[in-house]
């Protein structure tokens, strides 16, 4: 007779099942409709440039590479992770998310000195915190069971390979405690930033340039602002004229009272799928991964383009992440 553990994490999936082909089954319907799935939020031009980018990668690469020296003194990462001690693995994933917070921190101070970028460019909005706690949540049912469905196929053939697993595995204490700080706390936060905030707004830039002159001809310099940024540049209004966007039913009706803050209502697919297919790409070696986690990315990719605001992504990602992690737990026990 099945515990009533059992039972109870049983009939959660089912429910989980079920609300994901309804609200698959809605999403079909809105997109033979020719209805967008979440209505779109303009927002301003992200302030930062490909320079900018640069050096934000350059940071992360140098941040982990310093502490791998310190922490990590001693071991050979090159070895396989069936060779690895749980101590190991702790420790090295332990330093990976003090790198990774650390490399945050700066990123964002860099983003700020160099761009003047503000809480909203990086897609937080404090006022709606709650509101996107649920759009996640929503977006965690909608998306966690394809994205499973399809990790569970490829592991028929594809062994998973994770160095979280690999420690979950092993009996050294306090191990859920750091794979719960790894996976569900620094991974959501660090990647979505990274991935969706930083380089698909960039990208989204881009495609706002290539739409055309007359989207751009407002900024002062547009290719110059497209590499730079807003640094070192004359003061950007990085809104256009009104008189170029009003009666095109790009906006809603208080586009005007709010104009300053907004950009051209404008929705290309590429920075989506190119961020998710870089972000995919990170996890390479992890087995089967990538394949599953490209879906996720665009899921992400596209909550975030309707948005602009990171908190719903972070929560998909941490929902995500979480689930997972208790899975395996409750697999363990």
């Amino acid at each position: 007779m099945p515990s009533l553990t059992t039972s109870l994490v049983a009939s959660l999936v089912l429910l989980l099942v079920v609300v994901s082909l309804l609200m698959w089954s809605d999403a079909v319907k809105r997109i033979y409709a020719r209805r967008p799935l979440l209505e779109f939020e303009p927002r301003s031009l992200v302030p930062w440039g490909c320079v900018d980018l640069c050096l934000v990668f350059l940071v992360i690469a140098i941040v982990e590479t310093c502490f791998a020296s310190v922490l990590l003194k001693g071991y050979d990462l090159r070895n396989g992770l069936e060779n690895w001690s749980d101590t190991q693995l702790a420790q090295t994933l332990l330093a990976n998310s003090v790198a990774t917070m650390v490399s945050l921190i700066l990123i964002l101070c860099l983003l700020r000195i160099r761009s003047k970028a503000t809480a909203a460019d990086c897609g937080f909005f404090p006022d709606k915190f709650f509101s996107d706690i649920v759009l996640g949540a929503k977006a965690f049912a909608m998306l966690s069971v394809p994205v499973y469905a399809i990790q569970a196929l490829l592991t028929l053939k594809y062994e998973p390979v994770h160095p979280i697993m690999k420690l979950l595995e092993g009996d050294l204490a306090g191990r859920y405690l750091i794979a719960f700080g790894a996976a569900v706390v620094v991974a959501p936060l660090a990647e979505e930033l990274v991935f969706r905030v930083i380089l698909q707004a960039w990208f989204e830039n881009v495609a706002h340039y290539l739409r055309g002159p007359q989207m751009v001809k407002h900024l002062p310099s547009p290719l110059q602002f497209l590499f730079v940024g807003r640094a070192g540049m004359p003061r950007v209004n990085t809104a256009p004229p009104m008189d170029d966007i009003r009666g095109t039913g790009m906006f809603s009706d208080q586009t005007e009272a709010v104009h300053n803050e907004l950009i051209v209502n404008h929705t290309s697919h590429w920075p989506v799928v190119t961020s998710s297919a870089i972000f995919a790409g990170m996890h390479w070696g992890h087995g089967p991964a990538p394949i599953p986690l490209f879906f996720l990315a665009l899921g992400l990719g596209y909550l975030y383009q309707r948005t602009h605001r990171v908190a719903p992504c972070i929560v998909t990602h941490l929902m995500l992440n979480g689930t997972t992690l208790l899975g395996i737990w409750l697999s363990g026990d």
